[in-house]
């Protein structure tokens, strides 16, 4: 008896969440707050300091969890200044910030 040999493909649809963390918090989808989670990106829109940090994402399926590496972002941001101007009118100051 011969056996044919018989070549098997299992198709299947791969379903993962992709979390994005950073300070041990996981990162919120808030468009007003500039956090933007989309196609698998993560985009900041008008950061502050606050935004620094290390961002690493996690992939999760059937199969298990994944991490990437940590990626640093530092936020510079010029130096906050006040600026007062004295101006002498009728013989008064006035401190302007």
């Amino acid at each position: 008896m011969k056996l044919n040999q018989i070549n098997v493909h299992n198709y299947f649809a791969m379903h993962f969440s992709l979390l994005s963390y950073t300070k041990g918090k996981e990162v919120q989808h808030n468009v007003s707050g500039g956090v933007i989670l989309s196609n698998q990106s993560l985009v900041l829109q008008s950061v502050t300091r606050g935004a620094s940090g290390k961002y690493h994402c996690i992939a999760s399926n059937i199969e298990g969890d994944g991490q990437s590496n940590k990626v640093t972002v530092e936020i510079k941001c010029k130096s906050l200044m006040t600026v007062s101007i004295i101006s002498q009118v009728r013989n008064e100051l006035k401190h302007l910030s």
